[in-house]
């Protein structure tokens, strides 16, 4: 047990650590600019109309027309500006607005959380729900599980709150299946619309085999001959608490069969994917991103995809991971440097969206040990 609790960690940081070798390699604090006849200015770039002012390291300063720079497979110009370059001239306020359009975010998982609760006959207050997002999302941050801390942390206080425990820890996870679901489908969805994109084209077929997955995995829990076959009881009759499985896979069940809830679910859930990535979309112009609005749908499938690899288990908050999914699918948009301070920024976001939960958590904690010494002075006296 010990042994494979240590090979799994170091999986997941020897993860980390390549992916961050990988994404750091080409971070600098100096701007570059190639030119069409493969020289590479390294210094400070500034853009003035249709040239370019490149004060070189060490060098003197040169005047470099537009049309003299080299063009990048999307048709941009190939500039590629550093850390220093990029956090001076980024646009504060639309880093201000990118918090404020993610902080919204927490209040659709919360209803999300209470229509599929509410299905199963738990009763949570909306205000409850918000407050439970905002933990979750914290829990995300400070737990070494990484983004299943806060599924964990929910599906613990919400089975606590009610004798219908399992059924209530079973509809977190289910809430947190269905967000996977739709980000993968939406994503699947517009590589295959997307026929001129060669990124998307060139992951339709394991985006198309995980959603045909997915979509497989809720027909075959739906089809009663599977459900009431003598396999499948029999298997379950095996394993221990027989009759918390059958509760879940019950609860699974009926969630999954009630168009309503699960399309309305589903529509919710696409709203907020929409203002997260329209919340990195924020970011990415603040910091330079050279992106269109015709652009818009591919940035969508784009961070979206970053998400989806996060939430694979490995390194904690996908650290390294996403950074390198980020490199794949920006390169034409933006420099190495641009793209790890991106993702560093929405990391932040995250962060700085998700800080009211520790409210809540102290609040829960500070409760929890009021009940142990309550629980300590009421077995001394008796």
């Amino acid at each position: 047990m010990v042994f494979a609790k240590l090979a799994r960690t170091t999986v997941r940081v020897g993860l980390c650590v390549a992916a961050l070798y990988v994404v750091l390699r080409g971070v600098s604090v100096h701007d570059a600019l190639w030119l069409r006849n493969e020289t590479t200015l390294i210094g400070a770039v500034q853009e003035a109309g249709d040239t370019f002012r490149v004060s070189l390291v060490g060098g003197p300063t040169r005047v470099i027309p537009a049309d003299e720079v080299q063009t990048t497979p999307a048709g941009t110009l190939r500039v590629a500006y550093g850390l220093s370059t990029i956090w001076r001239h980024s646009e504060k306020w639309l880093m201000v607005a990118a918090v404020g359009v993610f902080l919204a975010i927490p209040f659709l998982q919360a209803l999300r959380l209470h229509w599929l609760l509410a299905a199963q006959r738990v009763h949570l207050t909306f205000g409850e729900s918000i407050r439970l997002a905002f933990a979750g999302n914290f829990m995300n941050f400070a737990a070494p599980l990484g983004s299943t801390a806060g599924d964990v942390f929910k599906a613990w206080y919400v089975s606590r709150r009610t004798p219908r425990g399992v059924e209530a820890g079973t509809t977190v996870f289910v809430d947190r299946a269905v967000g996977l679901g739709t980000l993968l489908l939406t994503v699947a969805l517009v590589a295959l619309v997307n026929s001129g994109d060669a990124r998307l084209i060139a992951l339709r077929g394991q985006l198309f085999v995980l959603s045909g997955l997915l979509v497989g995995g809720v027909v075959v829990m739906l089809l009663p001959a599977v459900r009431n076959s003598r396999a499948l009881r029999g298997l379950v009759e095996r394993l221990p608490r027989t009759s918390a499985i059958q509760k879940a896979l019950r609860t699974t069940r009926e969630l999954l069969a009630s168009p309503g809830l699960l399309i309305g679910a589903m529509g919710v859930t696409f709203v907020l994917q929409v203002l997260a990535a329209g919340s990195f979309l924020l970011l990415a112009l603040s910091l330079g991103f050279r992106v269109g609005p015709a652009e818009w749908v591919d940035l969508y499938a784009y961070f979206s995809s970053g998400e989806i690899v996060k939430a694979i288990p490995g390194p904690p908050q996908g650290l390294g991971t996403m950074e390198l999914a980020y490199q794949y699918f920006f390169q034409n948009w933006a420099g190495a440097s641009q793209i790890v301070s991106a993702a560093f920024a929405i990391r932040i976001v995250n962060l700085i969206c998700a800080l009211p939960g520790v409210v809540f958590v102290a609040g829960w904690s500070h409760a929890r040990r009021g009940e142990t010494a309550s629980a300590s002075g009421a077995l001394a006296t008796a």
